[in-house]
């Protein structure tokens, strides 16, 4: 059939046409029909040189336009770094900025904690000096204490002994007593 259609070619011919145009057309294990079709109608015909400088002028324009729509693209990409760039930079100082603040603020709170840790020190001393003072002030209480304690018991001593006193006045008494009544019986 092939031949009926003036097309001299190749199974093989045909499996390689086949193969470019499956590279060419970004469609991985298949090919438009239309496409294979159009490839196989020019594959055997001779180009005129009308054709050839129409196509070479139509590359020339795509390259024009390709490079026309290359140098855009690299200025919107130059244009856009350059903002990206901006925004980061002014992001990274913005980040100095603020760990500047974060860094002062952080020796601030080291300077306090230090000043603290001073402070607590010297709380420290004088809980100790107060803790001393107290231990000191306990013995001295108990000491007086128990010569509180000795001097009520000698009292005490005392005063038993001093009952002891009243009991024999309390006797005399009672025998003078006596005595005067024996006296004023004798008297009379």
């Amino acid at each position: 059939q092939m031949r009926r259609l003036e097309m001299e070619t190749s199974l093989e011919e045909l499996l390689q046409l086949f193969d470019r145009l499956v590279q060419d057309s970004g469609c991985p294990g298949g090919v438009k029909i239309g496409s294979l079709v159009e490839a196989m109608t020019h594959y055997n015909q001779a180009a005129s040189a009308a054709d050839l400088f129409d196509t070479k002028y139509l590359l020339s324009a795509a390259r024009r336009e390709s490079t026309a729509q290359l140098v855009g693209l690299r200025q919107e990409v130059s244009a856009n770094h350059r903002e990206a760039m901006a925004r980061t930079l002014g992001q990274v100082s913005d980040l100095r900025k603020e760990l500047a603040t974060v860094l002062q603020g952080m020796n601030a709170m080291q300077q306090h904690v230090a000043g603290m840790g001073k402070d607590i020190e010297g709380l420290k001393v004088k809980l100790d000096s107060l803790d001393r003072q107290q231990e000191s002030d306990r013995q001295v209480l108990a000491t007086e204490r128990a010569t509180v304690h000795q001097r009520f018991d000698q009292l005490a001593r005392k005063f038993s002994g001093m009952n002891h006193i009243s009991d024999k006045l309390q006797a005399v008494c009672e025998q003078v007593e006596m005595q005067r009544t024996v006296s004023t019986k004798i008297e009379r």
